[in-house]
């Protein structure tokens, strides 16, 4: 028995290449090539019936007349043949093919043929990579079922496997870039019968990955897929991700806020988050973040040193530096000492350092010096060099010198930032990155896959998390059985829900008429607030329902007869929450594929247009609560601003991890719930109103 299920698709005993020509520099000839090339030590087995022999080997005219059952069957025909060829190597017993046609017919609008390929691969347990894809390099087995040029950049002593639901992006990242070390590639393809989650799996049991990138269109199986998530982060695997299809809107029909804002891509993001993934958003930041993150030396505490010869392209890397969040080191006196043994006179011994001289001197001596100089400072995490690349295939350049010489005499990162992204990716940075110098090229991309560093360091450094709030199981309960009744609960009766979890929500009276809320309003205090409690209206300031800060009982019955007369008779009469309070927005959406996705944001009237929002995987304790409200945009507001008090930030951390608890118990019961407006304010947070949505 194979040890992992995907043995016989990434590392067969044998191989049927169907499809197999004597063409050079087809698809069907370049398959077997490229496996002969990586000196393959199964069986090959070319199949068609044009044939005798291909490239010397023994051809056959069908599967059914293999000598053996083989492990692989490589199907390299077109869509027209591929059920019919598919259901030939189940036949034949093999446990695996590759499809690489695009699965589709000229008269099958409803692609009707993938369906079945996928029935038959489900059926049958078949591991099946594709379609639309460009197959599997692993560079661990020795074994490559492409017909990519595999050989000039696969690095088969590398610890990183990229998998790919694009097929460009396999050639492109995975194989043509010599600055990143790859040992497997996958293009996933369509999925017929293997989805990314099993490629990770793979991955990190039998080829011991130490770094995992993804370029996702879509995850297929979300339970596998965070399983997946959760064993590298386990492991201490770094995983990489480039998520695509971000414009998605999943959530267009939504009722509440928060379904309008947690739509598809928010739920990425908030798994990600929960799984320490490191997203990133174009293939250059893509390429640089592998570069750095996949090296052996990864950044302790501190920020980013640098040693640049130009005092306008140093301005440049500091406003770029500010814009993507890159800290520069804080270098102490000693280190300011041994800049100035070696700087030039008119310079000064700063970070970043500008070390253009006057040409007198080592020049190379001198730059190596810097870099070591400040690699060696307590608040140094990362120095580097900006610098240019060349063509040079050595490093005895005017730049690859210095820094190859400054990576041997510390034990600190050292990297090679181009400010240039046209920059070439042979010579020198070739050269470099042999040496285990990581080579970032461009500004921005640079600086973001430093950013990522630091932010990967951080996360790692966190203590672990704490637990999630327990919830009483008969409180559980009784709300579940009130969420599958007919309707849908009204603002009192989400009050009523909140509390029982430990959220607190005001007091409030449930009237019918002028005399029952002229009597709430004298049991709870003025001033009140009256909103709106007919059925059906899930935004009431939008249609006029909701009247503030009513001090007496003449506005208080002028008031409801207003909103009575134009949108009925029930209403709900609160005490007026105190004003120097934070408007914030708190929220649930029950994402199709990865469950309960709990909002934080701005809140108020405009919680759509300022979208300050941070979707978050419940459930989480405080302690989480309290990193995700830091990140808000507004997180200044809450330590006061023109004279308000300072919110408590512990109350709202706790609000929203029990809110987290909460969502979680009553999975399946509740679609959306929104709070909106959160109050947090100095004495803690309250719910000002609340609207949910039944499962």
């Amino acid at each position: 028995m194979p040890k992992h299920r995907l043995d016989p698709l990434m590392n067969p005993r044998s191989v049927a290449y169907v499809g197999a020509s004597e063409t050079p520099g087809s698809p069907g000839y370049r398959l077997i090539q490229v496996a002969k090339a990586a000196d393959y030590k199964g069986a090959i087995y070319p199949v068609n019936p044009k044939y005798e022999t291909v490239q010397g080997l023994p051809c056959y005219g069908s599967l059914g007349e293999l000598p053996e059952a083989p492990d692989l069957a490589v199907l390299s025909v077109s869509s027209a043949r591929l059920e019919a060829q598919l259901e030939a190597a189940i036949e034949a017993g093999a446990r695996a093919a590759v499809i690489f046609d695009t699965c589709y017919l000229p008269d099958d609008p409803d692609r009707k043929l993938l369906k079945r390929l996928r029935e038959l691969a489900r059926d049958a347990d078949m591991a099946v990579n594709g379609g639309n894809g460009m197959g599997i390099v692993n560079g661990v087995a020795g074994f490559h079922s492409t017909f990519a040029n595999v050989q000039p950049n696969l690095r088969p002593d590398a610890n990183a496997t990229y998998i790919a639901h694009s097929g460009s992006t396999f050639t492109e990242v995975g194989l043509f870039n010599p600055r990143v070390k790859f040992n497997t590639v996958v293009s996933a393809g369509q999925e017929i019968g293997v989805t990314m989650d099993e490629y990770m799996d793979y991955a990190l049991e039998v080829n011991d990955t130490k770094l995992l990138c993804l370029f996702c269109e879509m995850v297929r199986q979300p339970e596998a897929f965070m399983a997946a998530l959760d064993k590298a982060a386990s492991r201490g695997v770094p995983v990489i991700a480039c998520k695509v299809g971000r414009s998605e809107k999943a959530a267009a029909f939504a009722q509440t806020h928060s379904g309008a804002l947690v739509g598809n891509d928010a739920a990425y993001q908030a798994v990600f988050d929960h799984y320490g993934v490191t997203r990133v958003y174009s293939l250059d930041e893509m390429i640089n973040t592998v570069t750095l993150l996949s090296s052996e030396r990864q950044p302790g505490p501190g920020g980013l040193s640098l040693v640049i010869d130009s005092g306008g392209e140093r301005e440049l890397v500091v406003d770029v530096a500010e814009d993507v969040g890159v800290r520069f080191a804080d270098i102490d006196e000693d280190t300011v000492n041994k800049l100035e043994e070696r700087l030039f006179h008119a310079l000064d011994p700063v970070n970043p350092l500008d070390a253009w001289g006057d040409g007198s001197g080592d020049w190379a001596e001198d730059l190596a010096h810097f870099i070591v100089s400040l690699a060696e400072d307590p608040d140094t995490a990362i120095s580097a060099m900006s610098g240019e690349l060349s063509f040079n295939e050595s490093l005895e350049s005017e730049y690859g010198k210095p820094i190859a010489n400054a990576f041997d005499r510390t034990d600190k990162p050292v990297v090679l930032l181009a400010n240039i992204s046209t920059a070439p990716y042979e010579g020198m940075a070739r050269a470099l990155t042999d040496k285990g110098v990581p080579v970032l090229d461009g500004t921005v991309n640079g600086l973001k896959a430093i950013r990522h560093a630091f932010e990967r360091r951080d996360r790692l450094a966190l203590p672990p998390r704490l637990p999630a709030p327990e919830c009483d199981p008969e409180v559980v309960a009784r709300w579940r059985a009130r969420l599958a009744e007919a309707s849908d609960l009204d603002e009192a009766a989400g009050y009523d829900l909140l509390r029982d979890f430990g959220v607190p929500a005001p007091e409030y009276r449930l009237v019918e008429d002028e005399a029952a809320a002229l009597a709430g309003a004298e049991a709870l205090g003025y001033p009140v607030v009256l909103k709106t409690a007919m059925p059906g209206i899930a935004h009431k300031s939008d249609v006029g329902g909701v009247v503030l800060d009513i001090g007496d009982a003449a506005a208080l019955a002028e008031a409801y007869r207003d909103v009575a007369s134009r949108l009925g008779p029930r209403a709900l009469v609160t005490p007026m929450l105190k004003s120097e309070g934070v408007e914030m927005v708190m929220g649930v959406v029950d994402d199709p594929n990865f469950g309960p996705i709990v909002m934080l944001g701005a809140g108020g009237v405009f919680v759509e247009i300022m979208k300050d929002v941070r979707a978050i995987l419940p459930p989480f304790g405080p302690d989480v609560a309290r990193r995700e409200i830091e990140k808000l945009k507004i997180r200044p507001l809450l330590d006061g601003a023109r004279g308000r008090p300072a919110v408590d930030i512990a109350a709202l951390a706790d609000s929203l991890s029990r809110f987290s608890a909460l969502v979680c118990a009553l999975r399946g019961s509740a679609k959306e719930i929104d709070v909106n407006p959160l109050i947090a304010g100095p004495d803690g947070c309250v719910a000002a109103d609340a609207l949910v949505v039944r499962g």
